[in-house]
């Protein structure tokens, strides 16, 4: 039910026609990290100028054979760094994770935004390969300036506004510490040959 309440609330603040573009872009667009360690992925609002968001339902997939789901860290931009003037819900789920944050402050507290940071995103290395993290967006709530009959202009977002990243995962450390088949052969013949040459001293 809860969710349901914040599904209409952010659909609400979404609906209308004309719009501005921005862009949500990962940084860094790029990252490799050994099996066992962790990488963070900020995903920042770019292009706002003078206009605010004030919500977004935003989905973010990953390989979940090759990473794995570590912390999600909200930023302070859509409550000011008091908790209770924001909703967010987390929802993880296979190789994905949804995140939900609508604001509960005005226009005029959330103004002057600019370029900012909306969330990080932490992955463990789980085997080695490489995996894009992909973001989806399912609503974006907010508006730009006054249209020409005043009424506010809300953002819109298009697949060419949204900037993904990869991950490359490098198994331990980068390097093979299990002997190659041949390495493991030439050892055995090694052996065989110090054996043999003890026998015939004896």
């Amino acid at each position: 039910m809860r969710k349901l309440i914040l599904a209409s609330l952010l659909a609400g603040l979404c609906a209308a026609q004309n719009a501005q573009a921005f862009s949500l872009e990962f940084t860094p667009a790029s990252q490799s990290m050994t099996v066992g360690s962790s990488q963070t992925f900020d995903l920042w609002v770019k292009g706002l100028g003078s206009e605010l968001i004030s919500g977004y339902d935003l989905s973010v997939g990953y390989n979940s054979s090759i990473l794995g789901l570590g912390a999600v860290t909200y930023s302070n931009k859509l409550n000011n760094g008091d908790v209770n003037e924001s909703i967010f819900v987390l929802t993880p789920g296979a190789g994905s994770v949804n995140l939900f944050e609508v604001s509960l402050l005005s226009d005029a507290q959330l103004a002057g935004q600019g370029d900012f940071k909306l969330f990080s995103i932490t992955f463990a290395g789980l085997a080695a390969g490489t995996s894009d993290i992909t973001l989806t967006s399912n609503g974006i709530s907010g508006h730009s300036e006054l249209d020409a009959f005043g009424d506010l202009v809300p953002l819109a977002l298009t697949p060419d506004s949204i900037l993904n990243a990869t991950a490359t995962i490098q198994g331990n450390g980068g390097q093979n510490n299990v002997p190659e088949p041949s390495a493991l052969a030439l050892l055995g013949l090694g052996l065989l040959g110090v054996m043999a040459s003890r026998r015939r001293k004896l």
